[in-house]
């Protein structure tokens, strides 16, 4: 009983997060394009679409938080990790295929399959069906490789290892969110818009969003680790720092549209964002705190993997079917639909011989 109370609140963060990126991926909006001025509705719309950059980060908190605090067995993280590797080339040819068949047919598919199976040994796209959305689970594969060496950082007493490690941390912090955040917001900032930092991005020890991915990670694990002192933290204090995330980001996403007059991408842009890892740890906090657990969050929690693979062949085969005004209301209904159905879908596929291991 307590092993299951203690990871309730995680499936509710692996709902919120899958939900996040259903209603970021394929949104029934508008064409947003850029004007000045920018519109009170535009504004208002972008102010909760940005809330959604918390998705990725949630799922690597909560990552963290299980891979880093049972107890570790190394032969099956290794197959852990290879189940996910193999993952991604699975999918990308199950989605290619789907795909491309419901769109062009199977006389196509049977035309490209020879240019769909060599693009998935390289995985680059296929005749403009792209599968970006892949990104995560690579990431997530290349952070399972390096669980082995954070477990024994994080479970050693030695303090020279510990300061060490906090160190890195801040390094980590310092280039992927500090530097970054003041590169966004310069041009508004008096006497700093021509500075050029780009010259200290050499020392950055990893490059592009890797680092940040792996602090989430790692902060997630820790959270849960001291889950007893966090939810102490009072109601109060955790929405005060998510509506200061939100408004920071929000800022962040003005500053970047009017300088390059464009509508500016600040959810897939946001992951490493002072302002985003505010609210993701606000919310990982919050859901710590209430700790409650539902049948369809447990269903959902343990179907995540599934339904981001399947939302994506969804939106490119079904969605494009419906016609539909944009609107916020319609956009909250089509993701959780996608969740819903993709979970129900998931159920299916682990009594699939080959595919429940993928998932």
């Amino acid at each position: 009983m307590e092993q299951k109370k203690r990871y309730a609140y995680l499936d509710s963060l692996k709902t919120a997060a899958i939900f996040c990126v259903c209603l970021y991926h394929f949104p029934w909006t508008a064409p947003q394009n850029y004007s000045d001025p920018l519109t009170v509705s535009l504004m208002a719309g972008r102010f909760l679409r940005g809330i959604n950059s918390i998705c990725v980060p949630l799922f690597l908190m909560v990552n963290g938080a299980l891979l880093l605090n049972a107890r570790f067995d190394a032969r099956k993280h290794a197959g852990r990790t290879l189940r996910l590797a193999a993952g991604v080339y699975i999918w990308y040819l199950l989605t290619q295929f789907i795909v491309h068949g419901v769109q062009s047919g199977a006389g196509y598919l049977t035309e490209h399959a020879r240019g769909i199976f060599y693009s998935a040994l390289y995985l680059y796209e296929y005749d403009g069906v792209t599968l970006s959305h892949l990104w995560f689970v690579q990431m997530l594969a290349a952070l399972y490789l390096l669980v082995p060496l954070i477990r024994a950082v994080m479970d050693s007493e030695n303090r020279e290892i510990q300061k060490g490690a906090v160190f890195c941390a801040l390094v980590l912090f310092f280039f992927t969110f500090v530097v970054h955040d003041f590169e966004q917001v310069q041009s508004i900032l008096p006497g700093l818009q021509h500075l050029d930092l780009s010259g200290i991005g050499l020392f950055q020890p990893m490059q592009g969003r890797y680092g940040a991915m792996l602090l989430y990670f790692v902060l997630g694990g820790l959270l849960h680790r001291n889950r007893d002192k966090i939810v102490q933290i009072r109601w109060m204090v955790l929405a005060a720092v998510f509506v200061c995330g939100a408004a920071g980001l929000f800022v962040e996403w003005l500053a970047v549209t009017k300088r390059t007059e464009m509508i500016y991408d600040i959810v897939y842009n946001g992951y490493n964002c002072v302002p985003t890892l505010m609210m993701a740890a606000a919310v990982f906090i919050s859901a710590a705190k209430l700790n409650r657990e539902t049948r369809l969050t447990r269903l959902v929690g343990r179907n995540t993997l599934a339904i981001y693979y399947l939302h994506w062949i969804l939106g490119l085969t079904v969605l494009p079917a419906f016609s539909l005004p944009g609107s916020i209301l319609l956009n909250i209904i089509k993701a959780a639909a996608l969740v819903i159905v993709c979970t129900l879908a998931g159920e299916g596929l682990r009594r699939v011989p080959v595919l429940r291991f993928l998932i």
